[in-house]
């Protein structure tokens, strides 16, 4: 990842999520029956939208699922019943064999991904694309999903995320808090994250680091540092990894956020790009 400070990366994020909410806002308005697929490395990014969508506008009838399973196993059966398809992958492979499938079966399919070569764009004809720098894609998507639902929503919960949709003026206060989380990273620490926090997970494997969920840590056991990250509503969840861990002898350390489940994957991340890009 070329070296950028922190702020000019959620700066940047911050401009993409503002396209991504105009661009799926449009999509929701339009439609009562979409599906949202993942491709590798955007299961969080899927689900958290998804929440969102499903808290806004609790009436709007939400598939929620992997896109390699999907676009050949189900999609094409129910597909006179869809009337939008939001396709969330950072793999073009997987992109292409679930957006052409889609656009195939003549079902509007908006798809976020990363920056395409011109040969993918000429397969791809047809679909609407919307591609972010890679290395703010899973910032972006989730900075959106939170835009959106202060935008659509009346809920007690969404508009409560109206106080919190822009992100670059706590990027230094963040780093300061956190700072001992974030030299763990720095230092080589595996994270491991809560379910709230998976985008975290993914958005550190797609840069080439190792990184696991809690539902995937119970077999690991090459790891001899770990940082589990999770929210505070999530404690009990954790709990019994923490003593499982300890006990085989693990070092560990914790980010525990104490915010709302759908934002702390996005200071999770902000995190991340204060280790990455090795500002503090």
């Amino acid at each position: 990842m070329e070296v950028k400070r922190a702020r000019e990366l959620v700066e940047l994020a911050e401009e993409r999520a503002e396209l991504l909410k105009i661009r799926i806002t449009e999509v929701l308005r339009s439609s009562t029956r979409i599906a949202v697929l993942h491709g590798p490395n955007c299961r969080g990014l899927a689900r958290h939208l998804t929440t969102v969508i499903k808290l806004s506008r609790p009436e709007m009838d939400v598939l929620y699922m992997d896109a390699d399973y999907a676009h050949n196993t189900l999609i094409p059966y129910i597909s006179e019943n869809l009337d939008a398809v939001l396709l969330l992958s950072h793999d073009a492979r997987s992109l292409v064999r679930a957006a052409t499938a889609s656009r195939l079966l003549g079902v509007r399919t908006l798809a976020v991904t990363q920056r395409l070569s011109e040969q993918v764009r000429r397969v791809l004809e047809g679909v609407e694309l919307i591609e972010l720098e890679a290395e703010v894609l899973h910032l972006a998507a989730l900075i959106a999903s939170v835009r959106i639902g202060a935008s659509l929503g009346s809920a007690a919960r969404v508009e409560r995320l109206q106080r919190e949709t822009v992100f670059s003026t706590v990027v230094d206060e963040l780093g300061e808090r956190y700072a001992h989380e974030v030299e763990a990273l720095r230092e080589g620490y595996t994270l491991i994250a809560s379910p709230s926090m998976e985008s975290l997970a993914e958005f550190l494997r797609v840069r080439g680091l190792t990184a696991f969920t809690i539902a995937e840590a119970g077999g690991i056991k090459s790891i001899e540092r770990a940082l589990i990250a999770y929210t505070s509503s999530e404690e009990h969840e954790v709990t019994d990894t923490v003593i499982r861990l300890r006990a085989s002898g693990k070092q560990l350390k914790t980010l525990r956020l104490n915010t709302d489940p759908l934002t702390a994957p996005i200071y999770g991340i902000i995190l991340a790009l204060k280790a990455l890009s090795g500002t503090k």
